[in-house]
């Protein structure tokens, strides 16, 4: 058995634990009790859907993959917890390690959490929740992840994140551009529009 087909099978059990245990999460807390500011951990597995690289010469390449995860709240608290995320991401030439990506993620409530990654050492980097939708609008977080148990051409595996989170309620409008765009070319938008 591929270690892909493990990973899809930890993936499988725990998203059925987090539709047995949603009615049981939502007894404990809920993302509209959420505080204005406050720490997090959480534990997630991945699983890569889709992958494909460009050759750049004899030792350079680019990649784009998709994955799917799922999140638990170590503490069993409202935020990252029970949450499945649908990911996109790409491997920089020139670098092994450099990984960017974005994520959104879904609470059982159908309210969704934009999340942008990076990586610049292998199994490891920092993450930043950029709002959402509901309970999520106007939140703003830092993370630092780790990942384990992969493989060194990883299709799945396991990752540790602990951030930190601010949440305004009043910012309604987010902007979703990367920085070298000119400013009079940037999207913006509204959530929930």
């Amino acid at each position: 058995m591929y270690f892909k087909d493990h990973v899809l099978r930890l993936v499988t059990h725990t998203t059925m634990i987090f539709l047995l245990s949603a009615p049981l999460a939502s007894m404990i807390s809920s993302a509209e009790d959420m505080p204005k500011e406050f720490d997090f951990k959480s534990t997630g597995t991945w699983a890569e859907t889709y992958a494909e690289a460009i050759s750049l010469g004899e030792k350079d390449r680019a990649a784009i993959w998709q994955h799917t995860n799922v999140t638990i709240n170590d503490a069993g608290d409202f935020f990252m917890h029970n949450m499945v995320a649908h990911c996109i991401g790409y491997r920089s030439p020139g670098s092994e390690s450099t990984l960017t990506g974005t994520c959104s993620y879904e609470d059982k409530d159908g309210n969704q959490l934009y999340e942008t990654y990076e990586s610049k050492t292998r199994g490891q980097g920092t993450s930043e929740v950029f709002g959402g939708t509901g309970p999520y609008a106007g939140i703003r977080c830092t993370s630092d992840w780790q990942a384990s148990g992969f493989a060194q051409e990883a299709e799945g595996g396991v990752y540790l994140k602990t951030g930190h989170c601010i949440r305004d309620s009043k910012i309604a409008v987010q902007s979703f551009t990367p920085k070298t765009v000119p400013k009079d070319k940037r999207a913006y938008w509204i959530p929930g529009i």
